[in-house]
């Protein structure tokens, strides 16, 4: 049910009926009061009931509830602390809540006390079922014997043949390590994780936390190179693509099939590089200065090598999405009263998932750059965009996107930093070239922005130390409203 949509029912409600009396008023008023699950309430409403029920106080709130009959402890006995406050968290984001006025104009959502019971008891018999499962599987093992396969294939998340590479102007560095104040990621040194306990992987971000990742952070170029961007995307996709928000933080894939979609064969010797690369994901964090938050970027938690399954844990990433899908969802009515409610797209699909097996990182760096620069400068030709309406032009349908090479290279951090790391200017150059020629074949092998954009042409310069301020070109007219993504068989 949309807000208006939601306005028009409570403002019908507080009307009183012909014939009716006060008491039938009243009973209907409360009977009929729109009540929906968290995950149906609009965006606006999701948000408010996130800032308002903190975990701690829906802990208190199901305490007072049970006090009376049943001590909570007895329900919750033999579950740890932390998992008491992620099931608070999962009770919060499942539970029915009604919808009323808590001022005038003003809807709210309000969880009483037998949703709350409800939603939370079903949170514990989740919970209590997932570790009898894990019990099961773990003296399977020790006996030798063979598991079952618990996992069915329709609950494994897949990431697809295709990456989601966040294209929003604001959140577009929130995998990269390009420090800015809305999201970015950060390696760590081992040290500031025994500093720091990340309770349920997320702490707040004030002035005293800023100073300890100050402290501990790791940014120069040597450090940072072996950070695989690229692979994390593709562990960002599998995480879009699921159903869990971020009460859960938790997703499952199966290794071959993961894999395979970036044309990664685990069975061809390099699972220890490529264990390597994830296990260094574990020493970074996610930084939310404006949501005031710092986050656990990816955790392993379980390796199951005979299922074939993994099971990791992206509080960072699951937060940015909830981020990033409450921020494009737009909510607004026209002059004429018209509610428009709609999501602006804030991903780029555009490049394929093989793209995460290339060895050259900036160049798949300048890809990201690229195509969320096309995607970003839209649609309305340049006679539209630049000059007069009424303007005649050779060129009516022509859309221009041009950026300069300096600022494609202070939006790419890794590129950024190799040609700093050089001392020469040969060497330099050097690594613009390779960077530079291997994104342009990318852009034409890797992505479909040859299919998606018509007739794109583009100056595919090579730049150098010298000719920096000089600009990359791209022209094309419009979207290919036949475009269809790519099968399988037309990728690998």
């Amino acid at each position: 049910m949309k807000l208006q949509e939601i306005k028009n029912r409570l403002e019908d409600l507080a009307q009183m009926r012909i014939g009716e009396t006060y008491d039938d008023y009243a009973q209907r008023r409360w009977d009929d009061l729109p009540r929906m699950p968290f995950k149906k309430l609009p965006v606006s409403l999701q948000k408010d009931v996130r800032e308002r029920f903190m975990p701690e106080s829906i802990l208190e709130f199901l305490q007072t509830c049970y006090a009376p009959h049943v001590p909570f402890e007895t329900l919750t006995e033999g579950i740890p602390e932390d998992d008491i406050y992620m099931l608070a968290v999962r009770t919060r984001n499942t539970a029915v809540y009604t919808v009323e006025y808590e001022s005038p104009k003003q809807p709210a959502a309000m969880l009483y006390g037998n949703h709350a019971l409800e939603a939370f008891e079903k949170a514990v018999d989740e919970y209590r079922e997932n570790q009898k499962e894990k019990q099961e599987r773990k003296k399977a093992k020790e006996q030798g014997l063979k598991p079952q396969q618990r996992q069915r294939a329709s609950n494994l998340v897949s990431a697809g043949i295709y990456q989601y590479v966040i294209s929003d102007k604001t959140y577009q560095y929130g995998l990269s390590t390009q420090q800015n104040q809305h999201a970015y990621i950060a390696l760590m040194k081992p040290e500031f994780f025994k500093r720091l306990d990340f309770a349920n992987g997320v702490l707040t971000f004030d002035q005293e936390i800023a100073g300890i990742v100050k402290q501990y952070k790791l940014g120069k170029y040597t450090d940072i190179q072996d950070l695989d961007l690229p692979l994390l995307t593709q562990f960002y996709t599998a995480a879009a693509k699921s159903n869990v928000r971020h009460d859960a933080f938790t997703i499952t894939v199966s290794i071959p099939l993961f894999f395979r979609e970036m044309g990664i064969e685990m069975s061809k010797g390099n699972a220890p590089d490529i264990m390597a690369k994830l296990h260094s994901f574990e020493h970074c964090v996610g930084i939310m200065p404006g949501m005031q938050t710092i986050s656990k970027l990816f955790v392993i938690l379980d390796m199951d090598m005979k299922n074939q399954t993994m099971t990791f844990a992206v509080p960072y990433i699951m937060r940015l999405l909830e981020t990033l899908d409450e921020k494009n969802h737009i909510e607004k009515t026209t002059k004429q009263g018209k509610l428009i409610d709609y999501r602006k797209p804030y991903h780029n699909t555009l490049v394929h998932s093989n793209i995460a097996k290339e060895r050259n990182k900036t160049a798949v760096e300048l890809v990201y750059a690229i195509t969320n620069g096309l995607l970003q400068r839209g649609y309305t030709p340049d006679c539209k965009t630049y000059r007069k309406r009424d303007a005649v032009t050779k060129y009516p349908n022509r859309i221009t996107y041009s950026v300069k090479f300096t600022t494609l290279i202070n939006d790419t951090p890794l590129l950024r930093g190799r040609i700093q790391s050089y001392e020469d200017t040969a060497n330099k150059n050097n690594a613009l070239r390779r960077a530079f020629e291997k994104a342009y074949q990318l852009l034409e092998e890797k992505t479909d922005a040859k299919e998606w954009f018509i007739n794109l042409k583009y100056n595919a310069i090579i730049p150098t130390m010298a000719t920096l301020d000089n600009e990359l070109i791209f022209t094309h007219e419009g979207r290919n409203g036949d475009y269809k993504p790519k099968k399988w068989g037309e990728v690998y």
